[in-house]
């Protein structure tokens, strides 16, 4: 995954108690960060970053269009998505995500979130995507084989 400096965050030199950036990610982006479950769509992304004695709370809003093969036919379907998602972060000594907290080390101060959006993106799509239409054909198949 190559680092595209849009979207690293500058935790240390934060300025504000609260920022705001704001991405709309697309093909190039998940040709970018080597994607394999989704290579295609178009995602709007807010990340809102609060700092809060020592600590950040990272709130992200998700919201868009994902193209992806149907389970079924293999044909491209879209997948709507929508989703918020909070993870914490704090400075420390070195990097360490325990799944609670990331700790970003402070003598860089700086989280690039490319990655942890498309995890985010990826989390959204359901274990088995299928057309309307091909859900409609299968529900007919198991009645006849009934």
């Amino acid at each position: 995954m190559e680092k595209s400096e849009q979207f690293v965050i500058n935790l240390r030199d934060q300025k504000a108690d609260v920022a705001e950036y704001g991405w709309t990610v697309d093909d190039a982006f998940f040709q970018a960060v080597g994607a394999t479950e989704v290579q295609r769509g178009r995602v709007e992304v807010v990340l809102k970053v609060r700092r809060t004695s020592g600590r950040y709370e990272l709130t992200f809003d998700i919201q868009g269009t994902l193209t992806i093969p149907c389970d079924h036919c293999s044909e491209d379907m879209q997948l709507p998505i929508e989703t918020e998602q909070m993870m914490k972060a704090k400075l420390g000594d070195e990097y360490d995500d325990d799944g609670e907290m990331l700790t970003v080390p402070i003598t860089e101060g700086t989280l690039d979130v490319s990655w942890l959006v498309y995890e985010l993106i990826a989390l959204q799509i359901p274990m088995r995507h299928v057309h309307a239409e091909c859900e409609e054909e299968s529900d007919e198949v198991k009645m006849y084989n009934n």
